[in-house]
Order: structure tokens, then sequence, then C-alpha cells
């Protein structure tokens, strides 16, 4: 779903934005020199760019080693293109951390990879706050008084003075109340009221006014310590302080409580706890912070209190943080973190699907070999050498995979948590910029998760847990307490919030079905219900609210972009189902009842003649007994309606070999013609003897 190239309305010219990998940074340095890129690049890579862009210019993150951002460079080369030294990219651009669409880690992705615009700008402006600080020239004899308010001194001085990153560094290490007073200072020092915090990381183009203009801002929600590459190296650095570290956990711990309503000081002051929050979880060069803290970098242990304090704020801000760009896709790969056997297969989350299947961007990740220890409490990496330990910035940050087979509290507790605190806000969360002017409704809530650009995405890799806990639910309470002795706390609250969210999903079935992002949501919670119904339960009843919606639209959906690719799994997923041959006969019977005309206007048409296929595809299945659910009413009545398309398309012969889109169907006719004419003499000959 990401943009196919970026469009910049201001210099009126399109952008693609790509990534590249580097071997070494001599590679990088001999294609500074030159002044071109293209040159250290395979021809494949060029290639396969240039199938993605737009016609235009091709702007490039150039990644050295699998792990450090040095430069973004153009194809043509460009003014504005940025060289990093190896000395400033190793120290503040270890993109380890960095996650894209679908929650894949940008240093994972395949050389030559479309980047979305969010990623592209965000670590475009990075290097540009560091253009600056490469030429920079430390001075050891620096002074500087920190007890005096910080005012510009985060948001511009640390841009282009070594010295004073340098200096708040050494003092931040300390241990005294000086150390203590300046983090505060920080934590709560807004960013500039023109620091680029948009949603969409939109560019920041530079004023032509033949005077160098100090660097932008990263989007940080509001939190001036976030807003430069130099201040989230300082972060990281005062993470590795237990001091400093606690002292974040204690302001933290005031986002989960909902802030004043009046504006004033106190009211200003009272938000920053929820902002600093909220940019912890969405800007990239800071997430390494939360997979810490849950445990899922190598060598850092994980740290229970302080999976608390983010859970309980994530219980009323979850919503806030899956609508916001780097929130989305780093709320998708913790999950994936957490529960990686769950995701082992690659799964994306939006995209295209079925006959749209493109070429996707290679997926994988570098999983550690540990596993949460329930007694210990601590992680165990196997051929790891490194002793564990609590905080940390440096190393390797392969995470820790965490086994999944269910939703049992001893064999994954921080996932269980995550669900329960996600769960609880998607139901009852904070919305985005909410003006309380209308009710925040469960239907609100739902709408903005499924038809949102980025949080579809992150609510597609919740909604398998989602879909464990409805299942759990249905467990008699007396069975479930014999199954499970040290059931999580919360449990019936998580499965009745699982419930209604999915419910309400199934409920917007006919709005879903044809809007550009909510159509993978519900082809997610149809493919995931299906592996888990069974007669009678509460997932089969919403699975039959979905198909109703579909049935009963189902000229208008066939013929649908969107819609169709709904149907087309809804009839896939019958196949899993225990009334599977019953809903298949359903949408067939229901295509055939608007007559003749009605169904070849949706065979003819260039989405529907999918939807039609598939139709016969399960009703040839069913008929020729390869359906082992089907009852032999069932096989009869297939038998019948499969005649009917067959009778019906024969017929229009002519009209199907005369268009694209009617070669597949004018296939299954020639392929089942034989068959189905063998099985009208045999029934003609039947029907005579009872004739007579």
């Amino acid at each position: 779903m990401g943009m196919r190239g970026g469009y910049n309305v201001e210099s009126d010219a399109r952008e693609s934005y790509f990534e590249v990998h580097l071997k070494s940074f001599a590679e990088m340095e001999e294609a500074s020199r030159k002044g071109c890129l293209r040159e250290s690049l395979h021809p494949t890579v060029i290639g396969r760019m240039k199938r993605r862009a737009s016609p235009g210019v091709l702007k490039i993150l150039v990644i050295v080693d699998h792990q450090y951002l040095a430069a973004c460079m153009s194809v043509p080369p460009s003014d504005d293109d940025v060289v990093l030294s190896k000395e400033v990219a190793m120290q503040f651009l270890d993109l380890q951390h960095v996650y894209c669409d679908d929650g894949i880690r940008l240093v994972d992705m395949e050389d030559g990879t479309h980047v979305a615009k969010h990623v592209y700008s965000t670590l475009r402006i990075a290097l540009q706050q560091l253009a600056a600080y490469n030429k920079a020239d430390f001075r050891a004899d620096v002074a500087a008084d920190f007890s005096s308010p910080t005012g510009t001194l985060l948001l511009k001085d640390i841009l282009v003075h070594r010295d004073v990153s340098t200096l708040l560094s050494e003092v931040l290490e300390g241990d005294d109340e000086a150390a203590d007073n300046l983090w505060m200072r920080l934590l709560f020092e807004p960013s500039s009221p023109t620091a680029n915090d948009g949603a969409d990381g939109a560019l920041q183009k530079q004023p032509s006014t033949g005077k160098a203009a100090a660097p932008p801002f990263l989007p940080s929600c509001e939190v001036g310590i976030l807003a430069t590459v130099q201040g989230t190296w300082l972060f990281r650095k005062a993470m590795m302080h237990p001091k400093r570290r606690e002292a974040l956990f204690r302001v933290l711990q005031d986002a989960a409580i909902s802030p004043p309503q009046e504006e004033s000081e106190a009211a200003a002051s009272a938000l920053m706890p929820e902002h600093l929050f909220l940019a912890l979880f969405s800007c990239p060069l800071a997430s390494r912070f939360v997979f810490e803290s849950f445990g899922l970098v190598e060598g850092v242990n994980r740290c229970e209190a302080e999976v608390t304090v983010l859970c309980a704020a994530l219980e009323r801000l979850a919503l806030k943080v899956v609508c916001s760009n780097g929130g989305s896709f780093l709320m998708t790969a913790l999950v994936k973190a957490l529960c990686p056997s769950r995701f082992s297969g690659g799964q994306k989350t939006g995209g295209k699907r079925g006959r749209d299947n493109d070429v996707h961007s290679k997926q994988h990740r570098d999983a550690g070999g540990g596993r949460y220890d329930e007694d210990s409490g601590e992680n165990s990496n196997s051929g790891s050498g490194k002793a564990a330990r609590t905080n940390g910035i440096d190393g390797q940050t392969q995470p820790t995979q965490v086994e999944v087979s269910d939703l049992h509290v001893s064999e994954m507790w921080s996932a269980w948590r995550l669900f329960c605190a996600v769960a609880r806000a998607f139901v009852s969360g904070s919305i985005p910029g909410d003006t309380n002017e209308t009710e925040a409704t469960l239907s609100r809530r739902v709408k903005l998760l499924t038809q949102h650009v980025v949080a579809c995405r992150a609510i597609q890799s919740f909604i398998p847990f989602f879909a464990d806990a409805v299942v759990q639910g249905e467990i008699d309470p007396q069975q479930r307490k014999e199954n499970a002795l040290n059931a999580a706390p919360g449990a019936a609250q998580f499965y009745d919030d699982c419930a209604k969210i999915l419910s309400e999903i199934a409920n917007q079935s006919g709005l879903l079905a044809n809007h550009s992002y909510g159509n993978y949501v519900l082809q997610t919670v149809v493919s995931e219900l299906a592996q888990r119904t069974v007669a009678g339960s509460p997932v089969q009843s919403m699975l039959h609210k979905v198909f109703d919606a579909l049935i009963g639209s189902i000229f208008e959906v066939s013929m649908q972009k969107f819609a169709s690719n709904c149907v087309e799994t809804a009839i896939a997923a019958c196949h899993r189902l225990p009334d599977g041959s019953t809903l298949i006969l359903r949408f067939a019977t229901a295509l055939l009842s608007g007559g003749p005309n009605c169904m070849e206007q949706v065979a003819m048409h260039q989405y529907g003649n999918y939807v039609v296929r598939r139709i016969l595809d399960s009703l040839t299945a069913i008929a020729t007994g390869a359906s082992a659910t089907a009852t032999p009413a069932e096989v009869g009545e297939a038998c019948g309606v499969e005649q009917r398309y067959f009778n019906n398309l024969n017929a229009q012969s002519h009209r199907l070999r005369q268009t694209s889109y009617g070669s597949g169907l004018q296939a299954w006719v020639e392929n089942q013609r034989e068959r189905l004419q063998d099985v009208a003499e045999v029934r003609g000959g039947a029907n005579a003897q009872v004739a007579e």
C-alpha cells in the first residue's frame, strides 16, 4: 500500500524512493568521489528500481554493511545528495531497529527495494541534520551552562556543534543531581513549533536564499530530544544509565492517565508523558528502546516493570500509536518478534493478493535462538557467547524468539500483556485527533482501525491472536480453569474485547469489502476465523455475517476491484468450514438468481470473471466428490448448479473467446465439456425412464 514513487509538489517532479546495500564504506567513498552511485550497483538492482519507479528521479538510501545509513544519493545525481563520513554514520545511524511496511527491518530488505515515503523522508531529514554536524569541528575547551533554560540549545546548537552534544552526553553519565535535573529538562523540552511533526513525514525543502538554512527537524510528537539525530543518540546513551532509565519510566507511568482537558501551562506539561510515549513508539531511530524493554534485543533481559508501564499506557494510547506511520510499523514488528513462529511464512499485511499478486520485497528476519525462561526471568541465547546485560545500545540486535502455542500466560507472558493492552485500547482507548464532538464508540474505533492507511496493517498482525482469544473464550470456564491453571489475569476481559472487535469488523463488512485498505483487513478476518470455526460457535456466526453481506450484494461486489478479492477469499475459506459446501452453493445460486444476463455480465467483467472461476472450481470439487464434507444432497445440488453454469457459458463461447477476460472461463468449459455432457445424457436417460 506504499506509494509507487512519492510526488513532490514544490519542485513539480516525481521522485521514487528506494534503498540499496553497499558492502563497505570504501565502496561508499568511491561512489561519492565519482559523484555517481549507478556504477557501484549491479545492473539487476538498477533494473529492479526502474520497474517500480515513476518517471523521474530515483532517491536512494545507501546502507553500508547491512547496518549503517551512510548516504542519500540520486539517479541522476542531485545537488542535495548527502554523504556522511564513516565515523558519523556509525555513531548516529545504526538502522538495525528501523522498521518498514509489514514490520520488516530496513536493513533486511532486498537490494533495490521500494521504501515507504515516510521512512525515506525521516531518514533523509536525519542525513540533512548530520550533514552540518559532519563538517563541525570539536572544541575541547568549550564551556556551557546547562543550568540556564535550554531554549534553542537542544534543537539548534547540537545540530552543528559536536562539542555541545558531547558535553551533554558527559553530564548525563553522572550520578549527581545536576545530571538528574538536566535529564528531566531534556525529556520535557518541547520541539520547536516549526518542527516537522506531520503524520506523513513530508519532505522539507531548503529555501533558496543563498544562505545555508538550519536543518529541518525529525517528526517527534513535539518531543524535543527526539527531534534531532543527535538528541536521539543522547537518549540512547542515557538509556544505558540505570538512573536515567528509571526516571524515564516514572514519567511514562503518567501516559496511562488521561490529561486534563483545559488549556493551561499545567495541562500542557501534563501532556508531555503522552507525547513522549507516542514519540518512542513512532520515531524510527528510537524504536530499539521498546524492543529492549520486551527483551527482544540480544543480550538484554526483559524487564517486567518496564513492560508493565508500557502496556498500561498502551491500554489508553495503542489506537494513536498504530495510526502513526512509525508506530504502525513498530507494533507490527513487535508482534512478529514476540511470536515469530506465527509469521514464519513471511505473512504480509495489506498489499496485493491473489490475482493481483506482484513480486514482493524479500522478507526475512535474523532470529536469535533464545527462549524466555519463565523460572529465571531471563533470556537464554544459545550460541551467543555474550553475557546478558540489563540495558545497552551496543552489540547485535537479533530478536529473541518466543515460542507460541496458545495464549497461556506461562508460555508468552509479554505477548499476552501486549495483546490485552492493545485490545483494550481498540475497544475503549483514545482516538487520534478526537475533539469530543462525536461519541467515541466501538464502531468509530473499528472504522478508523480498518480504513486507516497504516493502522490497517497493524490490526492485521493482531487479528490471528484476537481470533485465538475468541476461541479460548468459547471454552467452558471450568474446562478452561482445568486446562490452564495459570490463566492470565484479565483473561475474561481480553476474550470479551477480542470478540467485540472481530464482531464489529464483521458488522462493517459491507463497507470494508470495497475499501482500498479495509478489504485487506476483512480478508484477514475471514481467513483467520475460517481456520478456527466449529459448528454453532460465535466464530461461525461472525463469518456468516460477512458471507451474508457478500452474498446479498453478489453482483455489485463481484465487479468491484477490492470487493471481488473479498468474495474470492470467502469462497476459498468455505472449504475449511463445516458448512462450507452449503455456503459455496449459496454463492453460486445467488449469482444465478438474476438470470443468465446478469451472470454473463459478471463473467465478462475484468474482476467478475475471477469470481465466477472461483465459484466454478468450488462447484466442480463438490460435484465430483472431491469435497469430503459435502452431503449426498449437496453433491446432487452442485451437479445441477454446475450444469446451469456450463449451459449459460457454453452458449456464450463466441463472446468468451473474443475477450481476454473470458479465456479462463472458456478453458473451464472445454475442460468440463465431456464430463458434463455425459452427466447430462445420463440424467436425460434417467428422466426418460421415469416418464415411461
